[in-house]
């Protein structure tokens, strides 16, 4: 098990992940366009998404292109979401209000049941 996890979260994808996050959080940190549930789900993705795509695209042995790549597509993930509100805002608004409710639920939820078993 613990093979898997290393071969998983290598050098490499701990960068793609980290660039993921400083990308999000430097595109959303002056903006208070979104609540803290959809802030928290768009950061998450930025990470996932940019840790599969630097995966993909760059060989292990370079980390800082991880990095670099983490980044690029953490500020790329919120004008993303910032067009498909300007296509279709009814059901953006819909989809994002749903969703943050959610992540933001799952939160509040895990910090209670974090602060119980204290």
């Amino acid at each position: 098990m613990l093979d898997l996890f290393k071969n998983t979260f290598n050098l490499s994808v701990c960068f793609a992940l980290m660039g993921g996050f400083l990308g999000s959080m430097t595109m959303m940190f002056g903006e208070h366009k979104y609540s803290k549930g959809m802030m928290i789900l768009l950061v998450t993705l930025s990470m996932v998404l940019s840790a599969t795509l630097a995966d993909y695209l760059f060989p292990p042995a370079k980390p800082w292109l991880y990095a670099g790549a983490g980044i690029l597509v953490g500020m790329i993930s919120s004008a993303l979401l910032d067009a498909f509100r300007a296509m279709a805002p009814k059901l953006a608004g819909q989809i994002l209000d749903v969703a943050g409710a959610v992540v933001l639920g799952l939160v509040e939820k895990w910090g209670n049941n974090k602060s119980k078993n204290n």
